[in-house]
């Protein structure tokens, strides 16, 4: 009887460490969805109001030699190329944060796939928010919906129009 005991009570503990580091640990998926559900942006709404089943949140803090990455980045990635290859519904939302570095702004996209078209591409839309957090110097956001076929390198980058391309330069 003692054994059996010994035997749940260690695996109760090897069942609360797994859980523990797979949703409450620093950077998991389940942290960083509560913690962007008070954000607001147009990207991030349209992120958590659509009822397309999502591949996860991309999250990338930049500061000078000490970048914060998600723990699940690649598999996030990973499962909306899967996706778009298969032409697969699905979304991401992608965090970019560069508000420690003298840039001082933070990128918030949603990438949805919407659907097949009649030529057998892959629609998807864009929803891109670009804040810049510098005070003093008032700085328009870059803001954008788009929709494309073509699914870019950088992910937040797809469906990018010309003119934001060119603004991003300047």
């Amino acid at each position: 009887m003692k054994n059996i005991i010994t035997i749940v009570l260690v695996a109760l503990i090897a069942i609360g460490g797994i859980t523990y580091f797979k949703y409450y640990h620093p950077q998991s998926q389940l942290q960083l969805k509560l913690a962007f559900q008070r954000v607001i942006a147009i990207p991030i709404e349209k992120y958590y109001n659509s009822n397309v089943s999502s591949c996860g949140i991309w999250y990338s803090h930049h500061a000078d030699g000490n970048d914060v990455m998600g723990r699940s980045n690649s598999t996030v990635l990973r499962c909306m190329e899967k996706a778009h290859s298969r032409c697969i519904p699905k979304k991401i939302l992608i965090v970019d944060d560069f508000s420690s570095t003298e840039q001082s702004s933070i990128i918030y996209s949603n990438l949805e796939i919407l659907r097949g078209n009649d030529a057998g591409d892959c629609l998807m839309q864009n929803s891109y928010e670009q804040q810049y957090l510098t005070t003093g110097v008032e700085i328009e956001p870059m803001f954008f919906i788009n929709t494309c076929t073509t699914l870019d390198e950088n992910m937040q980058r797809s469906c990018e129009p010309k003119y934001i391309t060119d603004k991003k330069k300047n």
